[in-house]
């Protein structure tokens, strides 16, 4: 059973938001909780603010100071940058939280089974190019995801396994430097609201500058695992899997063949890792349940893990 922020902490929280943003913005302010994780690291959680005037903000709770921090930076990055984000602007002195803009739009996710649903997966494409074009610098960087570690504590004779071949596929590859821009570093169709004028796409994790075929390595996978979702929950989406990978990259363009090269393995990467935090798990739900065969399936037919061998091991 997920645990519960206990009563009265959570009453605490929520009095010094309404002092900070009282303190920042002006006025009394109301909070209702919109969203709630138990993360391994803490709490994390939005709000809804409204003031006594009819303004409206969101403000998130992270689960630790330094992940406030960085998504705060992360975000005002990425509005400076792509000019079509969602906006913070306020961060609480003891990086508990932070202010941002509240979207009143359903997210893109909660969209797949409208009419324009395709359409909806192209824009997203599109504005991830945008965000990389403006971006772009030709000066080579050292990207730690062609140079650091690849699996967390990849403890067990499976997950070394893993860690060895990813590595063996990163060596092959022979890139140490690149161009780079700049990064969503979690972009998907649960982190963009489908707003009135267009996408406005939130959340991102790091202010992080590298290889463009990260993020769409990143959208392309979760993509998958929510279709899985969705037909898991006898909501089967339209179409298929090639056609919202056939879309989102009609949407983002061409890339060149150094890209082209990464991008197996960028995949290869994002699977491997959403794989081996599942694995790693004592128990699972049975959407996880159900999440983790797609990705061992994946993993399977991609190479990454033979056949005999299991996570056990």
């Amino acid at each position: 059973m997920e645990r519960q922020m206990p009563e009265a902490k959570d009453a605490a929280l929520i009095r010094d938001i309404a002092a900070f943003l009282s303190s920042r913005e002006k006025g009394s302010w109301q909070l209702r909780r919109v969203v709630s994780r138990d993360k391994s690291e803490g709490f994390e959680a939005v709000f809804h603010a409204r003031a006594a005037d009819g303004r409206q903000l969101a403000v998130k709770q992270c689960a630790h100071p330094r992940k406030t921090i960085n998504e705060y930076h992360a975000l005002q990055r990425l509005a400076e940058s792509s000019g079509e984000s969602l906006r913070a602007f306020a961060l609480d002195p003891q990086s508990r939280f932070f202010a941002m803009e509240w979207v009143d739009a359903p997210l893109v996710k909660q969209m797949m089974h409208e009419p324009n649903r395709l359409e909806l997966i192209q824009a997203a494409g599109r504005w991830l190019r945008r965000l990389h074009d403006r971006t772009w610098r030709t000066t080579p960087l050292r990207d730690p995801a062609m140079e650091g570690a690849l699996l967390i504590d990849p403890q067990g004779s499976c997950f070394r396994e893993l860690d060895r071949r990813l590595a063996r596929r990163r060596r092959r590859l022979g890139i140490r430097r690149s161009g780079h821009a700049l990064l969503h570093t979690d972009y998907h169709i649960g982190n963009i609201f489908a707003g009135p004028n267009g996408l406005i796409p939130f959340d991102p994790t790091a202010r992080r500058r590298g290889m463009p075929v990260f993020d769409l390595a990143d959208f392309l996978t979760v993509l998958m695992v929510y279709r899985h979702h969705a037909a898991f929950q006898g909501r089967p989406w339209p179409d298929s899997r090639a056609v919202d990978r056939r879309e989102f990259l009609k949407g983002y363009g061409r890339f060149s063949w150094p890209q082209r090269r990464l991008m197996g393995f960028a995949q290869d990467l994002k699977i491997a890792r959403m794989w081996h935090h599942h694995a790693k798990l004592r128990t699972l739900t049975p959407l996880q349940k159900a999440e983790h065969e797609l990705l061992d399936a994946e993993m399977r037919r991609r190479g990454l893990l033979p056949k005999a061998l299991s996570a056990a091991g």
